[in-house]
């Protein structure tokens, strides 16, 4: 069987997206002018379209070639970003963000390590996980993508199940023991959403809800093993750990949040609107918003860039 396979570009999204589509253009049968015009401009580093393997390497070959490292990688290399858990309240320690996360009340213990990426950015919520970078890709070519993924995933063991405990305190428990290998804990993952009784959202954690029609800023907090993203909602999330520090907008509160957050895991890699934010900037500005089928992929791209080749630290880099 001749695996699904695409293409990641080691530093994102190239500044030169039109010369890169160009040479994608040139080197892929399968990807046309428009195609490869998308995704290299807005696929975050990601060529998110399935082709054989002679195919993508012959891609990310010419792209390398180029000037724009680029590597082929089978479909279960890529590292989807998993489901976000929203979290309400949180206690901000010098060892991790402790949150409640079952139905017991006992709090989990999240440590600063684990953490791989902080991203923040200004989402027009759909309720939707869509990671194609453009919904007008053909049809066929985006149920291929869709299959290969099932195929793919359908590979990895499926851990026995570990009875009814919520997923977020299961994660945070895999990761404050150090996580097991990721593919593993994508079976895990699926397991306990299947054994989830309908309804039941951990202690702690927001219900699901509408989308909004309104843009929200999301600060999302994302480990690789194990695979696990929390989300602080700006609006939603209650600063009682700032305790005398605690100030009067939620606007405020969300800037000395997020200066915690980077400061406690000061070895994860800001990506998104991080740095403009810690600078003093407001992240709600109209020119930053995007859709949640964009911010999706762009996590998926980070993700897997991450897993490969790691993120820049430098304290002026913005990956995202």
């Amino acid at each position: 069987m001749n695996t699904a396979h695409v293409v990641l570009l080691k530093d994102g999204a190239p500044k030169d997206w039109m010369r890169a589509a160009q040479i994608a253009d040139r080197a892929s049968p399968t990807l046309g002018r428009a195609d490869a015009t998308r995704v290299c401009r807005f696929g975050h580093g990601l060529i998110l379209i399935p082709l054989t393997q002679a195919e993508a390497e012959k891609v990310a070959g010419e792209l390398s070639a180029g000037g724009f490292a680029a590597e082929a990688l089978a479909l279960s290399e890529v590292v989807v970003a998993p489901k976000a858990f929203s979290i309400l309240r949180a206690d901000l320690n010098a060892e991790g963000l402790s949150i409640q996360a079952d139905a017991s009340g006992q709090a989990s213990l999240l440590p600063w390590p684990v953490l791989r990426i902080l991203h923040l950015a200004f989402v027009k919520p759909t309720g939707g996980r869509v990671i194609l970078p453009d919904a007008k890709i053909d049809e066929s070519r985006a149920e291929a993508l869709a299959t290969a993924m099932l195929d793919e995933q359908s590979q990895t063991s499926t851990l026995e199940t570990l009875g009814e405990i919520g997923l977020l305190a299961a994660s945070m428990g895999l990761a404050a023991v150090g996580g097991p290998r990721l593919l593993t804990t994508l079976a895990a993952h699926r397991t306990l959403e299947e054994i989830a009784s309908p309804g039941t959202v951990p202690v702690g954690s927001a219900p699901p809800a509408a989308p909004s029609k309104d843009p929200e800023v999301w600060l999302e907090l994302l480990a690789l093993e194990p695979l696990l993203r929390l989300r602080i909602r700006r609006h939603a999330f209650r600063y009682d750990y700032l305790g005398e520090r605690r100030l009067a907008t939620g606007r405020a509160n969300f800037r000395l949040l997020v200066k915690d957050v980077a400061e406690g895991a000061a070895q994860a890699a800001r990506t998104g609107l991080i740095e403009a934010v810690l600078k003093g900037a407001e992240p709600d500005q109209t020119r930053q918003v995007r859709e949640e089928k964009d911010h999706e992929l762009a996590l998926t791209a980070l993700l897997t860039r991450e897993k490969r080749y790691g993120l820049p630290r430098a304290a002026d880099s913005n990956p995202g």
